[in-house]
């Protein structure tokens, strides 16, 4: 009935729907394994998760540490001599509002005046930036303001080489249709499907920073 009369395109969007639980389950199995790494920076000098907070924010001089932190632990890079860089949206506004000699901004600004960096929002200290919402975050920083909480939101940001994960595949994960359990072709499950797994191959190739964000989303 509801294939019948509904003016939305019931099927196709149930085909969306999985696809995108089966993207945003697989980014975050990923993430959860990338950000146990050991190695770890934390924005503006402090030392733990548990006292960061939302003031705490990225800044360029920490992906030159990172970077040259990589680069002493002969990293390869993941795009050419280029480390991989997973970040929030919410850490890539703070970067991006940064202002001052050797900052985001300025690299735009004087480097490459007439180039547009959309979508995969650029290259910079030696990293390409991909943003994702769905970097691994916790409200578990020090005390701040988020909706009057006593914890503030830390996101996770990770730069990684070449070696930093490994993957094991014994099913490419899939949409599947399975068997249609009635004779009058009215239901049918829709599901995905995948087999396999990850782990951290060579941590020398993996590094985290801990940061908050001027606009923390309390997760």
């Amino acid at each position: 009935k509801v294939k019948a009369q509904s003016f939305f395109d019931v099927d196709p969007d149930q085909a969306d729907a999985i696809v995108w639980n089966m993207r945003d389950t697989l980014d975050s199995l990923v993430s959860t394994t990338l950000s146990a790494g050991t190695n770890v920076r934390y924005a503006n000098g402090k030392t733990s998760t548990a006292t960061t907070n939302s003031q705490d924010n990225i800044k360029s001089s920490d992906i030159r540490f990172i970077v040259a932190k990589l680069r002493g632990n002969a990293a390869q890079g993941k795009r050419g001599d280029k480390y991989w860089c997973g970040i929030h949206p919410d850490i890539s506004h703070d970067l991006r509002a940064e202002t001052g000699a050797g900052s985001w901004q300025n690299a735009h600004q004087y480097a490459a005046p007439g180039v547009f960096w959309p979508g995969e929002i650029g290259e910079y200290e030696g990293c390409f930036f991909v943003e994702s919402a769905r970097m691994k975050t916790a409200q578990d920083g020090g005390d701040g303001t988020d909706a009057g909480t006593n914890l503030d939101v830390v996101y996770r940001t990770i730069f990684a080489g070449r070696e930093a994960l490994a993957e094991g595949v014994v099913v490419e994960p899939e949409v599947r249709v399975g068997v249609v359990p009635d004779k009058l072709n009215r239901f049918f499950p829709l599901g995905w499907y995948g087999f396999l797994g990850w782990a951290r191959f060579r941590e020398k190739a993996l590094y985290r920073l801990e940061a908050g964000s001027s606009i923390s989303t309390v997760v």
